[in-house]
């Protein structure tokens, strides 16, 4: 019954570590990606660019941007030509991204 119990507590310290350690890697990845995002959001007036944000809900990080017209802007309209700059963004922030959770969670 020793054994059981040390090997049940050793598996809520490890979950509770990898638990700070996305938690972190979350937060950081967010700051990461608003880096980009902040020069990568096409700019007129700088409303667009201030509604830029990002929440994070483990396991999840949620990038957002509250301008009424942000979809139009990343999608297009039939009018406009999109201009994918969230999702250019993210994409250059990947390889940073898992890096970071690579360092974070101790891998080698």
């Amino acid at each position: 019954m020793l054994f059981r119990e040390r090997q049940e507590r050793h598996e809520k310290e490890f979950l509770r570590k990898v638990g700070n350690a996305i938690q972190l890697s979350l937060n950081q990845a967010g700051r990461i990606v608003m880096s980009y995002l902040q020069t990568e959001t096409p700019v007129r007036k700088g409303f667009l660019k201030s509604q830029n944000g990002y929440e994070v809900e483990p396991p999840f990080l949620i990038i957002y941007n509250k301008a009424p017209y942000a979809k139009w802007v990343e999608f297009g309209t039939y009018r406009m030509y999109a201009n994918p700059y969230m999702r250019r963004s993210i994409d250059m922030s990947k390889r940073g991204i898992f890096d970071l959770i690579k360092k974070n969670l101790g891998a080698r």
